[in-house]
């Protein structure tokens, strides 16, 4: 027999054609169709020229449609499976539930774990005192989740805040506290016991050339007791005095419960934000005021899991105590999640951004560089906020700004405060005298109506006509006349009073206007000088890592994003208030830090989503092809056994040969090497290191404009630091790291190859593979086709209506080759941070051969000549070692992509053969079967449902019913004008011009108070 037409695929390259979800004749009639009569088309296949947002909204859509009816398939299945009698579908009798079923459901598994695991980190840092709670906390909308604190930091670990998926109403808030363990709480104390004693023992004037210089030692000294006995106090209690005769070891195992935490894991449920902030503040919270229970130095980390909108598709939030941060274990779990991170958030107030020393320069080069060789230095996957963008001084900003000064709007509005200020004295004075004189009135009468009080007659009766009587009624008749002459002047007197209340009001309401709006326009003026110059600083940053090498570019397209903030203008708008000078939200940032957020996440996101719809495709097949077959009438005749064994072979080639292409794929990656300019690195490292040792001495050692020296104490405390992380504990808080300065200007020369390797020559080598993989697929569907037809030509047309979904496995072969090579890529940042471990080796027995050995007066002067040239000396054998180290670790990752790879190429012919068994065990079924047989009641209502279900998940991606998309405003950036009355969604709606007529206030005749002085 002549096998049929060999038909290939009319994809174009790595993209499938718009076909319909299920080839064949079987099915149809199910599928919702378009008014000509023809199938719709699968929408999340059909929509790639949408919208980004509205492709993601999609697929999202199309994912969790296809999850909530395949949970309702495995369901009916495994419910029918616990009967292990033979069950008739297509009303024919065979046995279910064999391997091929039970890897379908084993898949759904493993679909659903992968969906629901799948996370964005979004790193927020900043130094202490930025707002990075307050700012993560208005992101969920949650104002009191976090703790925040004006004075000091509060968060006193890393807290990982993520999705909840938890739906039992009461775990609607999920945290999971680790505790440090054992060793690294008992350096942390070991190292306050040290400063304990050196404050206790007698000082070495010796190396102090005055006592100021011993002053400002000791000062340093007990700000670090008091930041340690802190914490002591807040585990255990204990002041200074009580610690005597206690270390470490002895204050670690005086407590029981705190031994019984360490190293373990505490869980918190709670159905109430409010209570679950309580019963977490204990843990997280470092500020003065929680009070109480507190663990918090225990802790290391923290995650949190709440359902708040923002998380709900895979956004984590991730507050860090810092890469510098001086616990070490803290340090770690920063540095565990760095390298994870998908975007990074740097904040910092505005008082600080428009700082020359703190502000400007928000990263150091090294946390500069780090981002460049992590591709994570874009627009895309980085932005800076600046916080508290509330907090300015209005006349002293439009009294020091040039650009305040030249704005005629600006000028016009304050001409306007100043002239409706006095007019609003004015308008004061004369309502203070109006209301003077109608209170006068008013005691007038107050006074008649006390002397009608004293009128009424005593208890006892008075005759009438009586001279008494006559007198008396003489002098009621005279008060009731005298009040009733009043009510004329007191009714003037009020409009009056009215009037100038209602001029007050509306001037009060334009004074408003005004002051908002200068306000604002202050703001938005400071966020513009501050966006250029950290735009500029960035900028300036990147051109110098950069300028050495342009063959590779590494500079971004477009500049980082700056956003302004007001995290607490956000909150009064989320509890009903309004602040002044932010009319809505937008003005706020928040709108704009979220969407910038949401942006930034949506590429990943749809590579996740397009890779679980590949396989949820490729499934949905299959349980239509299992759970019912439409053989046209066509009669089925052929040998299992011998279909499979047939296949066999073509199977076991076509993995071989797609092996051979994805394990070559993995060489060419492999000759990708990052580290060919190791030599050009290596020439001048002398040099450029004897420059940067010659720095680690200044107060600022990264500006290089600076001549200030650090105090001789600081020198040595970073020294016995093995060079840092050190923070000061001044007024002015400075941070130090020697290695990191060190490892710039060694690393540096890596930076445009390791670009282009890991974010340019690495998804070139994988489109390359693709192109390969493509051809080969192609071919490998055709010879399953041409051997099916040769071994039963009966079954070759159901094996055609399936091949565009053989066709299809090919995605899932790309997105696994794409997740592999990511994480190839992602691991490189876990690669060059051992050339700082590498360096700070090499670098810790100098400072201390430093310390040890040049005391006395001049001794800051000889340690510094003493480290710039034994650096000097010793760069090259650092930098040698440290390439060595980092292609140590590049190597052993490289060494597992041949074996990743081979997996995969068997994942791919696998997935194949399950379908064509899924398929084959089914019309194994029909063969041989009589149209007789009839099911029973029980097996036609599992029919019933499994039909049901396949033709629900069918019919939601042929016609999903996806929510219409919110369409507010095109931008949410802040607004560059000032609308008073705008509402969240950019509407302006203009202020009533219609006025009260004060003169119709009142008009009613005055009360008639003759009542009130009846007898």
């Amino acid at each position: 027999m002549m096998a049929p037409p060999r038909r290939r695929s009319t994809r174009a390259h790595g993209e499938e054609i718009n076909e319909p979800l299920v080839e064949g004749s079987h099915g149809k009639g199910n599928i919702p169709t378009k008014q000509d009569g023809k199938q719709l088309p699968i929408a999340w296949v059909a929509c790639s020229d949408d919208d980004v947002h509205h492709r993601v909204d999609l697929k999202q859509q199309a994912v969790e449609d296809a999850l909530r009816n395949a949970t309702v398939l495995c369901d009916d299945i495994q419910s029918a499976a616990k009967d292990n009698k033979t069950l008739l579908i297509g009303a024919h009798p065979r046995r279910l539930f064999g391997e091929e079923i039970q890897s379908w459901i084993a898949e759904i598994d493993e679909v659903k774990k992968k969906h629901r695991e799948y996370e964005v980190l979004v790193g927020v840092a900043g130094a202490t005192g930025a707002g990075k709670s307050t700012i993560l906390n208005m992101l969920l909308e949650m104002p009191e989740l976090l703790p925040a604190s004006n004075s000091e930091a509060s968060t006193s670990c890393a807290c990982k805040v993520s999705w909840n998926n938890d739906d039992d109403p009461e775990h609607k808030f999920i945290a999971e506290i680790d505790f440090r363990p054992l060793d690294d709480l008992k350096k942390e104390l070991g190292d306050i016991f040290t400063l304990i004693a050196e404050s206790e023992g007698d000082n070495d004037e010796s190396e102090a050339e005055d006592y100021e210089d011993l002053v400002l030692q000791q000062a340093e000294t007990l700000k670090g007791i008091e930041e340690g006995l802190k914490k002591i106090q807040a585990v255990w209690g204990l002041d200074k005095v009580a610690l005597k005769g206690h270390d470490a070891t002895s204050l670690i195992e005086s407590d029981k419960e705190v031994l019984r935490l360490l190293g373990t894991t505490h869980t918190i449920y709670s159905a109430d934000l409010e209570t679950f902030s309580d019963l977490v503040k204990p843990y997280i919270d470092s500020s003065p005021t929680n009070e109480g229970f507190k663990v918090w130095p225990l802790v290391m980390e923290a995650r949190l899991y709440v359902k708040a909108d923002i998380l709900q598709h895979g956004i984590t939030l991730v507050d860090l105590p810092g890469l510098s941060d001086t616990v070490e274990s803290r340090a770690q779990v920063a540095e565990k999640f760095y390298h994870k991170l998908g975007v990074t958030i740097i904040a910092t107030p505005a008082c600080r951004a428009i700082d020359e020393k703190t502000g400007v320069k928000l990263m150091s080069n090294y946390q500069t560089l780090r981002m460049q060789l992590d591709g994570r230095f874009e627009k895309k996957k980085f932005c800076v906020v600046v916080s508290k963008m509330d907090g300015i001084d209005c006349d002293v900003f439009c009294k020091g700004s040039r650009q305040a000064k030249a704005d005629e709007a600006l000028q016009d509005d304050l001409a306007d405060i100043k002239s409706l200020t006095e007019k609003s004295a004015t308008i004061e004075a004369k309502l203070r005298a109006e209301e003077r004189k109608l209170n006068k009135l008013l005691g007038e009468r107050q006074k008649l109506k006390g002397q009608l009080t004293a009128l009424k007659p005593a208890s006892r009766k008075i005759a009438k006509g009586s001279a008494s009587e006559r007198n008396r009624q003489k002098k009621v008749d005279i008060a009731r006349t005298q009040n009733k002459a009043l009510n004329g002047p007191i009714h003037k007197q009020r409009t009056l009073v009215e009037r100038a209340g209602a001029a007050k009001r509306e001037n009060d309401a334009k004074l408003a206007e005004h002051k908002g709006r200068v306000f604002w326009t202050c703001v938005r003026m400071r966020h513009e000088h501050i966006a250029q110059r950290i735009t500029e600083n960035l900028r300036n940053q990147q051109r110098v890592l950069c300028q050495r090498d342009t063959k590779f570019s590494s500079a971004p397209k477009d500049d980082v994003e700056v956003i302004s903030v007001s995290a607490t203008a956000f909150r009064d708008h989320l509890k009903g208030r309004k602040p002044p000078g932010f009319p809505s939200k937008r003005y706020t940032g928040l709108p704009h830090l979220r969407r910038w957020l949401e942006n930034a996440v949506l590429h990943p996101r749809e590579m996740h989503l397009d890779a679980v719809l590949n396989t949820l495709k490729r499934l949905l097949s299959g349980i239509q092809r299992w759970a019912k077959v439409d053989t046209g009438g066509r009669a089925v005749v052929f040998s299992r056994e011998t279909v499979e064994n047939r296949l066999e072979l073509t199977h076991t080639t076509y993995t071989k040969k797609l092996e051979d292409i994805l394990v070559n794929g993995s060489h060419r990656v492999g000759k990708l090497d990052p580290f060919a300019d190791q030599l050009k690195g290596q020439k001048n490292c002398r040099k450029k290191s004897a420059m940067v040792a010659a720095r680690w001495a200044f107060k600022y050692p990264e500006d290089t404009s600076s001549t200030v020296y650090m105090h001789w104490a600081t020198f040595a405390a970073i020294l016995k630091r093995k060079g840092g992380p050190h923070k000061t504990r001044t007024p002015e808080v400075l941070e130090y790291n020697f290695p990191d300065t060190l490892v710039v200007p060694l690393l540096e020369s890596i930076l445009p190859k390791w670009v282009h390797v890991f974010h340019q020559g690495i998804p070139s080598t994988e489109v390359l593979m693709m192109m390969e993989v493509h051809d080969l697929w192609d071919k490998y569907i055709d010879e399953l086709e041409s051997e099916i037809e040769k071994a039963a030509a009966s079954i070759a047309p159901h094996i055609r209506d399936c091949r565009q979904t053989l066709l299809n496995v090919e995605h899932e072969i790309r997105d696994r080759v794409r997740e592999r090579l990511e994480e190839t890529t992602r691991l490189s940042s876990t690669v060059h941070p051992e050339f700082k471990a590498s360096v700070k080796r090499e670098l810790e027995p100098m400072f201390n051969e430093c310390l040890q050995s040049i005391k006395g007066i001049n001794s800051f002067r000889e340690r510094r000549k003493y480290l710039q040239t034994h650096v000097r000396d010793c760069s090259e054998t650092m930098f040698g070692r440290g390439y060595h180290s980092m292609k140590r670790k590049h190597q052993r990752q490289l060494e597992q992509l041949p074996a990743s790879f081979a997996k995969i190429a068997t994942f791919g012919c696998n997935k194949v053969a399950n379908h064509i068994a899924l398929l084959l065990g089914n019309l194994d079924a029909v063969n041989g079967s009589t149209e007789s047989q009839v099911m029973s009641d029980q097996e036609a209502s599992f029919q019933q449902r499994l039909g049901a279900s396949i033709l629900q998940w069918t019919t939601d991606w042929h016609a999903p019913k996806l929510a219409k998309r919110q369409r507010g405003i095109e931008t949410w950036e802040i607004p560059h004008e000032y609308f008073h009355d705008e509402d969240d969604n950019g509407t302006n709606h203009e202020a009533s011009n219609g006025e009260s007529d004060a003169d119709g206030e009142g008009d009613g005749e005055e009360e008639d108070e003759d009542q009130d002085m009846e007898e």
